[in-house]
């Protein structure tokens, strides 16, 4: 399973319980994500001593802050600009 940064903290989150279910797991990546996200996602998952955990809570243990996404609107960086050139409008990749 691969965490690359383009995933978001509910796609982390489903990653980790396919991860702790499976006797074919190895590796997770991991992307540190920005206090801005952990507000917006309360549960998003973090690394604590080289190791993801997934949530004791409900689900996957992700929730959606709305009011704290009203504040955060969201802005182009150089990795949207590298995302548009592999990715489409639905997240699924552009064949080579």
């Amino acid at each position: 399973m691969a965490r690359p940064g383009d995933v978001s903290p509910v796609g982390v989150a489903a990653n980790i319980a396919l991860d702790v279910s499976s006797h074919a797991f190895g590796i997770q990546e991991c992307h540190v994500y920005n206090e801005a996200t952990h507000e917006v996602f309360p549960g998003t998952s973090d690394v604590v001593n080289g190791h993801l955990s997934p949530s004791d809570e409900a689900g996957w243990g992700v929730d959606i802050d709305e009011a704290a996404a009203r504040r955060f609107p969201p802005e182009r960086f150089a990795f949207e600009r590298w995302t548009v050139q592999v990715r489409g409008t639905d997240g699924g990749l552009f064949s080579p």
